[in-house]
């Protein structure tokens, strides 16, 4: 009796676990793609990819499973750019899964502001030749002539001036021969002033009483750019928050265009991870773009426990840009 009650259980478990045939009714009735193999999830009909979307995003699922995924979503509709917003804001653990390379090569080309062609300064040869500083008000003439030939927004007025006087701005500029090349713009505030679209990037019931440092731009002249100028400057904040006064503060995040890989490749390179995707968070020429969070946990920082990535539709809006 036994054994047969284990025989009927063990053909229960493969018939969820290893049936060929998914539905959408099985992936439904689990709760989350996470608990079917790649072969499965390839099985699964495009209709019931389109039914059963948010069930499939719902859990942390490996590279292979939401490149799969990913994948059957891509052949329902086409490229990303055609998925409806209210499918987008489903796609959950997904995209979190999925290589950001696989990602942006299914969005339109031609899109990356900074991938065009590179005329290098032939005088500058090292960083050691540049000169780091904090700016200041007399700088806000040419900071504002270098964000509009770097960035495709508007910055308002009241901006520029909080940057080069407000002292709760990290505003550090690289400087070659008396002239700005490089920019970057950040603050460290406490968790309790998150936006909510980045809420779940700390337990704010374990980190209520530490900060986080938000990277509000970081740009480069053309000439400069791929010398380590950005680096640079990036390393100089790292160096900021991680002194021993600072240990409070324990993630640095950031948000970046989807279109704009070059940015992706360079914050990746830093070791900062894809946190979630922010769906139409842009405002470029008129137009919603989409966004990623990008994060990097210091001072032993870590992401909450059984995180689910907050994917929620996010108001359309003018937002500073990061290069």
């Amino acid at each position: 009796m036994q054994n047969e009650l284990y025989s009927v259980y063990n053909s229960t478990v493969n018939a969820t676990s290893n049936s060929i045939n998914l539905t959408c009714e099985a992936v439904i009735a689990s709760g989350s793609g996470s608990g079917f193999t790649v072969s499965q999830l390839k099985a699964l009909s495009l209709d019931d990819i389109r039914d059963c979307l948010y069930e499939l995003g719902y859990s942390p699922l490996d590279s292979d499973q939401a490149t799969t995924i990913w994948n059957r979503v891509l052949a329902v509709y086409g490229s990303a750019n055609n998925i409806p917003k209210d499918q987008l804001v489903l796609l959950g653990w997904i995209l979190a899964g999925v290589d950001t390379t696989s990602y942006l090569s299914s969005k339109d080309s031609n899109r990356d502001h900074n991938d065009t062609t590179q005329y290098l300064n032939p005088l500058f040869t090292s960083t050691a030749d540049l000169q780091l500083r904090f700016l200041c008000p007399s700088d806000l003439d040419q900071v504002k002539e270098l964000c509009k030939e770097w960035f495709p927004i508007q910055y308002p007025e009241t901006w520029y001036r909080d940057i080069t006087s407000d002292p709760r701005f990290y505003s550090l500029a690289a400087v070659y021969q008396s002239n700005l090349v490089g920019l970057l713009i950040a603050e460290v505030k406490r968790t309790d002033t998150i936006n909510k679209e980045d809420k779940g990037i700390l337990d704010t019931r374990m980190y209520s009483n530490c900060t986080v440092g938000y990277i509000l731009s970081l740009g480069v002249c053309s000439s400069f750019r791929r010398q380590g100028v950005a680096s640079l400057l990036l390393d100089s904040f790292l160096t900021h928050v991680t002194q021993i006064e600072n240990q409070i503060c324990k993630a640095i995040y950031l948000h970046v265009l989807t279109m704009n890989s070059a940015a992706i490749r360079f914050y990746e390179k830093h070791y900062f991870r894809l946190h979630s995707f922010l769906p139409y968070y842009y405002s470029v020429d008129g137009k919603c773009k989409d966004g990623f969070t990008y994060v990097l946990y210091i001072n032993g920082g870590h992401p909450p426990w059984g995180l689910l990535y907050p994917f929620q539709k996010q108001k359309c809006s003018i937002t500073y840009f990061i290069y």
